[in-house]
């Protein structure tokens, strides 16, 4: 039978010609495999051990427990001789800084100026009053205007004016007779002297900024900032003014009189405007005390003295603070808090991941997958810091030197992008949270690198979703190198700028690498993930999806027409899965496979009948019916001999459910046969089980429509809609679908899908001249 062709002997012996013990112990090794896999899935399903498993490895690493610093003494100068980093991240006051700021604030503060509103007026008046006096002692003393007063006269009337004017002075005021002329000239002259703002001295005034001017009037005060302080003027500037004013006003006066009225004004003029020593201090006290102490950021892995160095001042003031901060034991407390923390994320995700798997069931043991892949991202995170220290502790030219650099290189999205592709997105972005704050507490609780994790996983997920070709990795893992090194740019930014141009493009560039890092990572770990957690990827369903894969080589050799069905059901099924949001990609790919158990006896199935000998004719219903149904039995075993995921050897048995086999019954009902008393319905059904899935569901109304499909002499929509229709209706009567969660609205979109399909792939082609084979084979049958 099928052994008599060689090919085909080849073929079955093992795969490419191996030798019978080679196949034996391939299958030996992926059945011991399966076994493996069989106990692992066991071990995987106990959550809470994983949970507890979780808690006690992540607890002591995000809690960073430091004990005291166990360093000898140093004295400034000694050389060190070991490099010394800081353990933990530490804040030092900075002295120097704080004086600093403080200082900046103090000059900040603007002078306080106090400016006496009514002190021109009043000396306006003192200076009214000086000529009614001199007018009076005129009068008393007989002294007429026009004339020069002697000694005597001039003596006395400077002792009636309570003054201590020069002689010359008294002189022309009682020459003037103290008119009322000249004391509007004078009034009008030390009014102008007076105008603005008038200062002792300019000492206390600064170059450029503004001074705080208090206008003081009697029961009130009012503050201002004077922004021009260079236009306010000092006595010498006001008294060069006024003499300027008297040469251009009182030009005609002789030069004696000029300066003899300068010498009256000059003994008026007074400042206005009065430095306030007690408030501007005040202030700037208030000012200085404002500012809180400056403290110096050295984080975790920064060197303080490198091997060879000298001990400065400032690394024995780091080294004395990080003992006095160090515990000397291991702090309880902070250890229990982040435990409980752990314990709370733990589980917010168990109730999540519960609630979702209860419509996904695409991976079974879920959360311990989500716990494993959180571990792992963590556990590298932690081993990545040590490793970024040790390369920064290594490396002495600045920026390679810094190991908070090194940080964004961390590829804390790989558990993203492992969870989108082996579970789905919703799962992965709860998962991120997650992952994204223990993150932040490996790195000692930075609130940078948990905004940093978050948005970089964000777009592992984005770039991963699509997963159509196998080069999408390393696309996905090219996005989120982008957008790790502009978050990078954006958190510095926020900081205030790049700290330097090599350091900043260093950065950003450890961020790109981040990315790329991921591709390396994921491409390791999936494999490993899908075989631990019976996971069906798309990565996987694409390898099995090539035809060269050898089982499909050896159906399409040993089984062409059965292989040919398997493509034309797959195409149906797919299409209808993406109209119902089944998974169409398994669904073609389990097409490939589904009747790769024909491959036993393809002669018995009537599309591999190419001699047109039919070899039921010489047996029993009852038989064919046996060697029919043995094709299910028999491509499990193919399947699970070649390790095929466990999501396609489900659907080989259910995709016949436990239908009847029609013919072979009908058959067995109208021979009679002496030998069988009763016929039963049962013995002629497939063993099953019932499709328990949307996808089997699915394949098992293509498999049998594009069967029946082929028995339509003249295709045409009608009958096409008419083939549709009983077989679907057949088997939803049959009881079929009871046992999955298929709905009559899925099932009336799979059937316009269906006849959509079959009009395309058998769709009508007009005769071309000289090639009407029906017509010529017509004529033949008449002749």
């Amino acid at each position: 039978m099928a052994s008599d062709d060689p090919h085909r002997a080849r073929s079955r012996g093992g795969a490419q010609g191996k030798s019978p013990w080679a196949a034996g112990a391939g299958a030996r090794t992926r059945r011991a495999a399966a076994r493996l896999q069989a106990v692992c899935e066991r071990l995987l399903g106990k959550d809470a051990a994983w949970a507890l498993l979780v808690l006690a490895v992540l607890t002591p690493l995000v809690s960073q427990q430091e004990c005291a610093l166990s360093a000898p003494a140093y004295d400034v100068g000694e050389v060190a001789t070991a490099t010394i980093k800081a353990p933990y991240d530490i804040e030092i006051p900075d002295e120097k800084a704080t004086l600093d700021r403080r200082e900046a604030e103090r000059r900040a503060v603007a002078p306080v100026f106090d400016l006496v509103v009514s002190l021109t007026a009043d000396q306006v008046s003192r200076l009214r009053s000086l000529f009614d006096r001199g007018r009076e002692a005129m009068a008393d003393l007989g002294i007429r205007p026009g004339t020069r007063p002697d000694e005597e006269a001039i003596a006395r009337l400077r002792e009636a004016l309570r003054s201590a004017l020069p002689d010359r002075t008294v002189a022309m005021l009682a020459r003037e007779g103290f008119s009322h002329d000249l004391e509007a000239v004078a009034v009008k002259l030390y009014g102008a002297a007076m105008q603005g703002l008038v200062v002792d001295s300019r000492d206390r005034l600064p170059d450029e900024g503004v001074v705080s001017v208090r206008e003081v009037r009697p029961g009130s005060t009012t503050e201002y900032e004077f922004a021009q302080p260079s236009q306010i003027r000092d006595l010498s500037q006001a008294r060069a003014a006024m003499a300027e004013r008297v040469d251009r006003d009182l030009g005609d006066w002789p030069g004696a009189d000029r300066r003899a009225l300068l010498s009256l004004l000059d003994g008026y003029l007074i400042s206005n405007l009065s430095y306030n020593a007690s408030e501007t201090e005040r202030r700037r006290a208030a000012a200085m005390a404002s500012v809180p102490q400056v403290f110096t950021r050295i984080p975790r892995g920064r060197v303080i003295v490198r091997e060879g160095e000298v001990f400065t001042p400032e690394a024995i003031d780091v080294l004395g603070r990080i003992s006095q901060r160090a515990p000397a034991s291991v702090d309880w407390v902070a250890l229990g808090g982040h435990a409980l923390l752990v314990v709370l994320l733990l589980l917010f995700l168990q109730r999540y991941v519960r609630a979702h798997q209860k419509v996904f069931h695409r991976v079974k043991n879920l959360y311990t997958l989500v716990l494993l892949v959180t571990l792992f991202v963590t556990v590298g995170s932690w081993a990545g810091v040590f490793v970024a220290d040790a390369v920064a502790d290594s490396l002495v030219l600045a920026p390679f030197n810094d190991p908070a650099a090194y940080y964004w290189a961390l590829p804390v999205s790989a558990g993203a992008m492992l969870i989108t592709l082996l579970a789905n997105g919703r799962v992965a972005t709860v998962s991120s949270a997650f992952v994204a704050a223990l993150f932040g507490m490996v790195l000692g609780w930075d609130a940078r690198a948990i905004v940093f994790a978050l948005v970089s996983s964000f777009a592992a997920i984005y770039g991963i979703s699509k997963y159509e070709r196998r080069t999408a990795i390393l696309k996905a893992c090219a996005l989120v190198g982008g957008v790790n090194a502009t978050v990078v740019i954006a958190i510095m930014g926020i900081e205030g700028g790049f700290g330097g141009l090599s350091s900043g493009l260093f950065q950003v560039a450890m961020a790109a690498a981040g990315g790329i890092l991921v591709a390396p990572i994921v491409s390791f770990s999936l494999p490993m993930l899908e075989w631990l957690f019976n996971v069906l990827t798309d990565i996987r369903l694409l390898e099995l999806s090539n035809l060269d894969n050898p089982l499909l080589r050896r159906l399409s050799v040993e089984a062409p027409g059965t292989y040919n069905h398997s493509v034309i059901a797959g195409t149906l099924a797919e299409q209808a899965a993406e109209e119902i949001g089944a998974h169409a990609l398994l669904c073609r790919v389990a097409a490939y496979y589904h009747d790769i158990g024909k491959m036993a006896k393809p002669d018995y199935f009537v599309e591999n009948m190419r001699d047109g000998v039919n070899r039921h004719d010489r047996l029993s219903p009852r038989m064919s019916s046996l060697i029919i149904a043995s094709h299910v039995k028999e491509g499990m075993r193919l399947a699970e001999e070649f390790n095929l995921p466990r999501q396609i050897r489900d659907i080989i048995p259910e995709h016949h459910g436990t239908r009847l086999i029609t013919y072979f019954y009908k058959k067995a009902q109208r021979k009679e046969d002496p030998d069988v008393p009763e016929i039963h319905e049962s013995d002629y059904r497939y063993p099953g089980p019932k499709p328990q899935t949307k996808e089997a569901a699915i394949f098992m109304m293509a498999d049998s429509v594009e069967a029946a499909a082929r028995t339509v002499e003249e295709p045409t929509p009608a009958k096409f809609e008419e083939v549709i229709t009983t077989v679907t209706n057949a088997i939803v009567l049959d009881g079929q679908l009871d046992e999955c969660d298929l709905t009559f609205s899925d099932l009336g979109r799979i059937r316009a899908s269906f006849l959509k399909s079959l009009v395309a792939v058998h769709h009508h082609r007009i005769a071309y001249p000289g090639f009407d084979f029906d017509r010529r084979h017509r004529a033949m049958e008449g002749e």
